[in-house]
C-alpha cells in the first residue's frame, strides 16, 4: 500500500495539536506587538509629513511675501528714476529755450 502525502488541513491540524501554545491567552503574541509598533511608527510618519507640508506651505507664503515687496520696491524705484527723467527733460528743455 503506498502511503499518501497528507493534506494541508492534517498537517496545520497535527502541527497545532502537537506544538504547545507559546504564551499564555489574553497575552498579546509577538506580531501582535510589532503590528501595535508599526501602527504607531506609520501615524508618527504621518504627522511628520503632515508637519512637513506646513512648513512647505509656510515657506511659499514666505516667499511670495518677499517678492511682493522686492518688486513693491522695484517699482518705487523705477517710479523715481521716471521722475529724475522728467525732470532732467524739463531742464534741458528750459535750458534750450534760453
Amino acid at each position: 500500500m503506498s502511503r499518501r502525502k497528507p493534506t494541508t488541513r492534517q498537517v496545520d491540524a497535527s502541527a497545532v495539536a502537537a506544538a504547545p501554545a507559546s504564551t499564555p491567552v489574553g497575552t498579546p503574541s509577538a506580531s501582535a506587538k510589532l503590528a501595535l509598533i508599526a501602527g504607531a511608527i506609520s501615524t508618527f510618519a504621518d504627522a511628520l509629513g503632515t508637519l512637513a507640508a506646513a512648513l512647505a506651505i509656510e515657506e511659499e507664503a514666505a516667499a511670495e511675501a518677499e517678492e511682493r515687496l522686492a518688486a513693491r520696491e522695484q517699482e518705487e524705484k523705477l517710479a523715481r528714476m521716471q521722475r529724475q527723467i522728467d525732470e532732467l527733460t524739463q531742464a534741458v528743455e528750459r535750458l534750450a529755450k534760453k
